[in-house]
């Protein structure tokens, strides 16, 4: 009995880790896409 308790404890606590850490890095990574584009014609050549 105790060791079961112990096991689901264990269990708990890493799952309890695991959440934090994904939550923690979801919330601080950022995407910045910057730059510019120019188009000079509108040609199909197929």
């Amino acid at each position: 009995m105790r060791r079961a308790r112990k096991k689901t404890l264990f269990m708990g606590f890493l799952l309890l880790v695991l959440t934090l850490g994904l939550g923690y890095a979801l919330i601080t990574t950022t995407l910045n896409i910057e730059g510019t584009t120019d188009i000079d014609s509108n040609t199909w050549n197929v």
